[in-house]
């Protein structure tokens, strides 16, 4: 079994620079990390981090709170273990939806110091809780409210609903149906706001017979699918409030017949990998998964280690979002 020297020796650094890595990463160059994580890798080298962890009376764990059965995560928490591995924490994974009543339990996690932190993709208010000038160490990551308790990575749901049916106005459309997701997630009812917005802006009249209630899966979409074909008149453009219901509406709609885009647009959000594949690919909002991730892990490590500026670290940090157009939208013929 490979040891820290001859990681050093292989990685070309000293055994201080090793020892380092593992016990304030942050304070070794990038290029240093970088040599460090190829030879233990090529080592398979296992360091005594339970020694590590009981000396320093910490766990070097932290703790991501995840509905995994969305793919569009898959990228964000991606973007958490990159900067975890940097900064030597271990990250666990749990889905809050697969056992809702164990939130306490995970939470306990933290006020025992199983782990340090927690990212958590949802709003809990009842942890709104100070201790002086210091802020409990959690972060919200893709989730937001006004006066939220913790302090927020995310996107503006509303500009980015708002930019995306704005494209669809420019396109001609004038009838245009909204797919919302699920009703106790804040997203549903910001990017609801959003489509409300382009359509008063653009003086059009907003119509609750062209909001359909979905719930984020592709049977969602494939089931308003039927909806929409069935109405009259008929929606020319739909914009559903992520992908994967936009793929579903999309097959959906073939089935009854219709052409996507000549007979309906159809725009999602999100970008997740799928979307460019489907037929037609899919114009979307695309929100910088990874780098959401990356953003809030290293603002948890901030909190962690105390760097932070406890009038400022409330304000939410917003990520910047894009319109990719692609083949599922036209113009009104």
């Amino acid at each position: 079994m490979a040891n820290i020297k001859e990681v050093a020796s292989l990685a070309g650094v000293s055994v201080a620079t090793v020892s380092r890595y593992f016990s304030a990463p942050e304070k070794v160059s990038k290029k240093n990390t970088d040599k460090v994580i190829k030879a233990i890798e090529q080592l398979n080298y296992k360091p005594n981090l339970l020694a590590r962890n009981f000396t320093q009376s910490r766990s070097y764990s932290i703790l991501v709170m995840a509905p995994l059965a969305n793919p569009f995560l898959l990228d964000v928490i991606q973007g958490i273990q990159e900067i975890a591995r940097i900064k030597g924490y271990t990250v666990l994974l749990v889905d809050p939806l697969e056992a809702p009543d164990d939130e306490n339990k995970y939470y306990s996690m933290l006020e025992t110091r199983l782990v340090e932190g927690i990212i958590d993709f949802k709003v809990r208010k009842r942890l709104n809780k100070k201790h002086g000038t210091r802020i409990d160490n959690i972060v919200t990551l893709c989730d937001y409210v006004e006066n939220n308790p913790s302090p927020v990575v995310t996107v503006d749901d509303v500009k980015a609903a708002e930019k995306l049916v704005d494209y669809l106005v420019s396109l001609g459309h004038r009838h245009i149906g909204c797919l919302t997701g699920l009703d106790f997630i804040h997203a549903t009812h910001h990017r609801k706001l959003g489509y409300q917005n382009a359509l008063q802006k653009a003086g059009l009249p907003l119509s609750n017979k062209l909001v359909i209630n979905g719930d984020f899966s592709v049977t969602s979409g494939l089931n308003a699918a039927k909806e929409y074909a069935d109405m009259q008149p008929r929606p020319t453009a739909i914009f559903c409030m992520n992908d994967k219901m936009a793929i579903g509406i999309i097959q959906g709609l073939k089935a009854e017949g219709l052409r996507v885009p000549e007979d309906i647009s159809v725009v999602g959000f999100d970008d997740i990998e799928f979307a460019k594949y489907c037929d037609p690919p899919l114009t979307t909002i695309r929100q910088p998964a990874k780098e959401l991730g990356s953003s809030a892990m290293k603002l948890l490590c901030n909190l962690i280690e105390g760097k932070f500026d406890p009038e400022t670290v409330l304000r939410p940090y917003f990520l910047p979002t894009d319109l990719i157009v692609r083949g599922s939208t036209c113009a009104v013929k």
